[in-house]
Formats: C-alpha cells, sequence, structure tokens
C-alpha cells in the first residue's frame, strides 16, 4: 500500500485509474512467495493429484516482476499490468462462489442459530475458560521494583 503511494507522489501525471486501483496490487513478497508455493515439488505433486495437471506458475513470476517496477520505478505500465491480473484473479474468485451449484445461500438463519450449546459442549467450554484464565494469572507479569530500577541493590 505505501509503495504505491510513493510511487504515485514520484510521477504526478499517472493515470487516475492506476491511482484509483493501485491498493489492488499486493506487497512485491507475497507475489515472489505465491509463485515459489505454486513451483514446489510438494505442490506439483497436489496439483497433479487433483487435477491431474501442472498448473501455470508463470504469472506469479510476471506479477512479481510488475510489482518491482512499480515499486522501484513507478512504472505506470507495470502497474496496469499488475491490476489487471488482480481483477482477473477477483473475477475469478467470484465466478467460482457465483457459480456454485452444490451449496444453496441461505435467506435466513436456522430457527436455532443460537440455542444453548449440548451439555458436554458447554462443560468442555467452561473448561477451556477456566484453564485460559488460570494460565493468564499464572504468567501475568508483575511489576516489582528491581524490574522498575534495575540499579537498586537487593536488599
Amino acid at each position: 500500500m505505501t509503495t504505491s503511494k510513493l510511487a504515485s507522489d514520484r510521477l504526478p501525471d499517472v493515470d487516475r485509474i492506476i491511482l484509483d486501483s493501485a491498493w489492488m496490487i499486493r506487497p512485491c513478497e507475497l507475489y515472489k512467495e505465491e509463485y515459489r508455493d505454486c513451483t514446489m515439488v510438494r505442490s506439483r505433486f497436489h496439483q497433479l493429484f487433483t487435477t491431474g495437471v501442472k498448473r501455470d506458475c508463470s504469472q506469479w513470476k510476471t506479477d512479481y516482476e510488475n510489482c518491482l517496477l512499480w515499486r522501484k520505478n513507478a512504472d505506470p505500465e507495470a502497474a496496469k499490468k499488475a491490476i489487471q491480473s488482480e481483477s482477473r484473479r477477483v473475477a475469478y474468485r467470484i465466478s467460482t462462489v457465483m457459480d456454485n451449484e452444490i451449496w444453496q445461500l441461505r435467506d435466513t438463519p436456522p430457527e436455532n442459530w443460537n440455542a444453548p450449546l449440548p451439555e458436554a459442549l458447554e462443560r468442555l467450554r467452561q473448561n477451556r475458560q477456566k484453564a485460559l484464565a488460570k494460565s493468564a494469572t499464572q504468567t501475568d507479569t508483575k511489576v516489582t521494583a528491581e524490574r522498575l530500577n534495575p540499579d537498586v541493590e537487593k536488599g
């Protein structure tokens, strides 16, 4: 986010579209990490197992390079490409949700959405709260004179 602001400060005549959409550009390190994750042997095995083919990871690398160009040189073309790529990702993600025919969306919550927990779950919840409270009091650091002023001699 801040890198986009810096880039826009250096280039005041950048398209308004780029400035309005620059928030979509992720930190460059995330693109690099996505590319690395996509190309790992473990990921490749998972891709082959779930879809039968290896995914094309080159877009992550391209996005990383465009992000660096935008961050370092305030290159408006690189920003446009990165924004277009993110827009395609968002559109694809939304389309998969909207095209889902397996789950039926609710109009209202279930009638018993706020019903009390079953007895066994309620006991578990209470025990967890007690354990959390106990561990909080045990690890609660007490401020002593020695911690406030370590130069004072112990008496």
